[in-house]
């Protein structure tokens, strides 16, 4: 026993010399390969102990050390090195391209290409490796990082090819990450292979389905959580209580998640939860934080579309091949619940994960969309068998849901529509399900008692690091230090103490490494004032702000009205990068403070000078949605008091601002869209623009459908011309976006026809949906003369513009694009408006474009060409009809067949219905806005 415990330490030893002295390690090498009588097994634990708990705070020379190390386990064989750089790799931090992180990737893959033939003994190492690099080229797929991103493309690609029997065993997230990457082109011939010569990858691969339906084993869901995160995430699960979790919620979010880059991460953390912690019944049946609100609090956190949709699709992955026999339950109910507790408090999440579900079903693998039904249908019929919901109408079919998304849920789920909701009898209740506890308010953030064990700790270290530089600082400095260290607890102290601190600041200026210093002791001493919510959960007054801005936290920007300033953005500015909160509670000061100055031109100008001192090149109003975004993740009610009045401060950074307005629509529940859209009524909020609206417009159509509607409620609450919509016409599709087109269909119905709203309408693709013959009908009923007159000249001015070009389309036989998408539009409506083909003009115009067709389009379009010519019969006998008679009557036959026709119309003029709102309004091709407007009401005898 004394004999090993000596080796033991021997070892320990030589393996702290290897790691903190370079210049020896070599010799220090050799001598642990001569006394190791274990074959390094004790030192191989000794490594994986450290990577898994201390590697995070090594510093860089040991680091450096410790990856040396490992590349000589490899190279000599050692048994055990196959995990050693499994747990390297784990270190390997998924959204972060920091140098050093970047730097411990670029290593790994060295040591893996120098020694490609001992990588392929180890088949899991290889399923290990070819899964992280594929996840990492995520993130390092950007310009900057262009030549390692090349060579990790190339180490991919060999790797996959050589070694594909390897990567069957990653199973279906080997998929969710080669779909991430696949625009990069080797990548994407990769893909190719996968989905049209399987075989050509391995003789036992039969296609994409084959890895859909292998779970993904755990391995390789927890070597995309770094140690570190791991075990964050089991406390926050397993010791948190529900209710008191906000302060751990933004200790995480500080740690992991305050980069953009990091966006790309927390797919990777809602997998790992989903099928990694799987809580037993007894921690279920506690009060603990439950895994679908750590879900929840994640996708509040993101900040773009295609991070929300990438952890959605995390989310939902189990159950797009859901296997009863393979699959747990515990892979379902996360998303379930947290769509199931969202209703009421967050119904916007609910709806976002509902239509990204049902969207899933057909968009996800098209050749197997019946397929991927079953799978999703079974997995809804698993949660409800086994009790995680009772009922699944309330959540699939809820009639507070949009009225779309409600009826497309019901048409996918038809099956499970008619099983709860049967045409004669009513669904049985099934009991609840009994490990589910009940939670009487359901948030995914709270207030909770602060704790100052972590404050104390960051206050103890940098101490610490004070003392061990050494540095001499300069009395000022040390004079402001000391405040800082003396600042009192109670509020009212505190906010006294924090003016006299700002005027010490100012009166004698400090910058660089001295307006760091002290924005770190700052941030320290005033972190409790930065957590919770600083808003009144009350409808905001003057009273309520002003009682918001009292708080000690304000007291840091009452030196802005002083011209010397300077200094105090800059320690502003430092303090910004450890208290994101600063940027929005600057905005709230600015705003409501009644110190601001008394030109609205100048009253933003100090958070103009604060975005420059933070010296990151962004642009005002990049830097307002930086801090907005951190604003609605923390108060959503403080970020819509703030939209209002930036908007009017600051026109030319918010109108037009793509992602500040999806700020807005994608927080906005119904009673807030609705008190937005009453200020843009009354003409005290102005959110969008003509001249700067068509960028939103286009990006809007990959937004969710709530947030679309939330957007067009805001759309059409504003007095806009109508050129941007014409404008976006063109690009609407129905399968894409239906949303959009609706929205533009009902704005459309409100204005007379023109000859530039005909023309945008028949540029889009014909898809076979009804957007422009349900217009032509609307309109037939309420403008028929403007409409047929606007049909007429539209047509005469294209035939006008092809004429001549016939016989050289006839000699290539191609005929005009325009004029099929023509035939593709008119068809429909031919069936729905044949009144509108028998007015002699519209009729006459369209024989004239069926003799500028090709005989292979009348072909091709034989349904339009038949009717038309039926159409034109009908007209010719009543010509001649009318002709006999005028040759038997002997008073004197009209001047022309036409204007006879058109005196006959007066006559037997069409009466509308009682219930007409419109009437007939002229209307040029430049006034494209005009509306029809409302005609009087007249009683109706029948």
């Amino acid at each position: 026993m004394e004999a090993m415990k000596s080796h033991e330490n021997i070892c320990t030893g030589l393996l702290v010399g290897i790691l903190t002295e370079p210049n020896n390690c070599i010799k220090f090498y050799s001598y642990l390969s001569f006394v190791a009588n274990d074959g390094l097994n004790f030192v191989v634990s000794e490594m994986n102990r450290l990577l898994l708990e201390k590697y995070s705070i090594m510093k860089e020379m040991v680091q450096q050390q410790l990856l040396w190390l490992v590349r000589e386990l490899v190279r000599n064989g050692v048994p055990g090195a196959d995990w050693v750089c499994w747990n390297v790799m784990r270190n390997i931090i998924g959204g972060n391209t920091s140098n050093r992180n970047l730097w411990l990737a670029d290593q790994m893959m060295n040591i893996y290409t120098d020694s490609r033939a001992w990588l392929y003994t180890m088949p899991h190492l290889v399923s290990g490796v070819i899964y992280t690099y594929l996840r990492l080229l995520e993130d390092h797929a950007r310009p900057s990082l262009k030549e390692l991103k090349d060579k990790e493309v190339t180490f991919l690609t060999k790797l996959i090819r050589e070694r594909f029997p390897d990567v069957l065993s990653i199973g279906r997230d080997f998929v969710r990450l080669l779909q991430t990457v696949s625009r990069i082109p080797e990548i994407e011939q990769v893909w190719q292979e996968i989905l049209h010569s399987p075989s050509s990858l391995s003789p036992q691969f039969t296609g994409v389905e084959q890895l859909m339906r292998t779970r993904t084993p755990r391995k390789y869901l927890v070597s995309r959580i770094t140690p570190d995160m791991e075990k964050k995430l089991n406390f926050l699960m397993q010791n948190v209580k529900f209710g008191f979790h906000t302060r751990y919620e933004a200790w995480f979010q500080r740690s992991h998640l305050s980069s953009q880059e990091s966006q790309s991460l927390r797919p990777d953390l809602v997998r790992f939860i989903v099928s990694v912690i799987h809580p037993s019944n007894d921690l279920l049946q506690s009060d603990v934080m439950p895994r679908w609100a750590v879900i929840g609090w994640i996708l509040t956190t993101c900040t773009n579309p295609v991070a929300s949709s990438n952890v959605k699709l995390a989310l939902f992955y189990d159950w797009i091949f859901f296997d009863l026999a393979s699959d747990s339950i515990m892979n379902l109910e996360p998303a379930v619940l947290v769509m199931h507790h969202s209703m009421k408090p967050h119904p916007q999440i609910t709806a976002s994960l509902l239509d990204f579900l049902s969207r899933l079903v057909n968009n996800f693998l098209p050749s197997s969309s019946d397929q991927v039904l079953l799978c999703v249908t079974a997995a809804f019929q698993h949660v409800q068998e086994k009790g995680v919901l009772p009922l699944l109408t309330p959540l699939l079919f809820n009639k507070n849901l949009n009225q779309g998304l409600r009826k497309f849920l019901m048409r996918i789920f038809q099956s499970l529509y008619l099983m709860e909701n049967p045409p004669v009898e009513k669904p049985t209740p099934v009991q609840e399900y009994s490990i589910i506890h009940p939670i009487p308010t359901v948030q995914f953030s709270d207030d909770e008692d602060d704790s100052e064990d972590e404050n104390l700790m960051i206050h103890e270290t940098r101490n610490n690091g004070l003392t061990s530089n050494g540095e001499a600082k300069n009395d000022h400095i040390n004079e402001i230090l000391s405040k800082i260290e003396a600042l009192p607890k109670e509020e009212n102290s505190l906010q006294s103490k924090l003016v006299e601190l700002m005027k010490t600041i100012l009166s004698r200026p400090v910058f660089a490494e001295d307006s760091k210093l002290i924005a770190e002791s700052l941030s320290v001493s005033l972190s409790s004032q930065f957590e919770g919510k600083l808003f009144p959960a009350t409808f905001p007054s003057p009273a309520t702000v002003q009682l918001c801005l009292s708080q000690p936290v304000f007291s840091l920007f009452s030196c802005l009205s002083d011209p010397r300033r300077q200094t105090v953005m800059e320690l502003l500015a430092n303090l910004q990068f450890l208290q994101p909160r600063v940027g929005y509670c600057l905005l709230l000061y600015l705003i409501s403070s009644q110190a601001q100055s008394s030109h609205e031109d100048d009253s933003l100008s100090p958070y103009t000078e604060f975005c420059q001192a933070l010296g990151t090149d962004c642009s005002l109003a990049a830097c307002l949605v930086r801090d907005l975004t951190q604003c609605q993740n923390d108060d959503v009610d403080l970020f819509l008091y703030l939209v209002p009045p930036l908007y009017d401060l600051l026109p030319h950074s918010t109108l037009g601002n793509v992602p500040l307005l999806y700020l807005i629509v994608s927080c906005v529940d119904g009673s807030q869209v609705q008190s937005l859209v009453s200020k843009i009524v009354s003409q005290q909020l102005t959110l969008l623009h003509g001249d700067t609206c068509q960028p939103i417009l286009e990006a809007s159509l990959s937004w969710e459908t709530f947030e679309q509607f939330a957007f067009w409620q805001l759309f059409n609450a504003h007095d806009l011309p109508l050129y941007p919509i014409l404008n976006f016409l063109p690009k609407l599709s129905v399968k894409s976006d239906a949303e959009a087109l609706t929205s533009v269909m009902l704005l459309l119905k409100k204005k007379v026809p023109t000859e530039k709203m005909i023309s945008k309408c028949l540029a889009r693709e014909p898809a076979g949906d009804d957007f422009f013959s349900a217009l032509c009908s609307f309109w037939m009923k309420y403008c028929e003369e403007k409409l047929a007159s606007m049909v007429v000249v539209f047509l005469s001015k294209y035939l006008n513009e092809g004429a001549g070009s016939k016989k050289r389309r006839a000699d290539l036989k191609i005929e005009k694009p325009l004029t099929l998408q023509l035939l593709g539009h008119f068809t429909p409506v031919m069936k729905t408006c044949p009144k509108l083909f028998e007015r002699p003009a519209v009729l006459e115009v369209f024989m004239k474009l069926s003799q500028s067709c090709l005989e292979t389009t009348k072909l091709n379009h034989s349904e339009f060409f038949d009717l038309l010519e039926s159409l034109t019969v009908t007209d010719k006998s009543a010509e001649e009809s009318d002709k006999q008679s005028s040759e038997d009557d002997p008073s004197p036959p009209p001047s022309s067949s036409p204007q006879r026709k058109r005196t006959m119309a007066l006559k037997t003029t069409r009466r509308l219905s009682a219930k007409v709102n419109y009437r007939e309004v002229d209307s040029s091709e430049e006034e494209v806005e005009e509306e029809m407007m409302p005609k009087k009401k007249r009683k109706v005898t029948y």
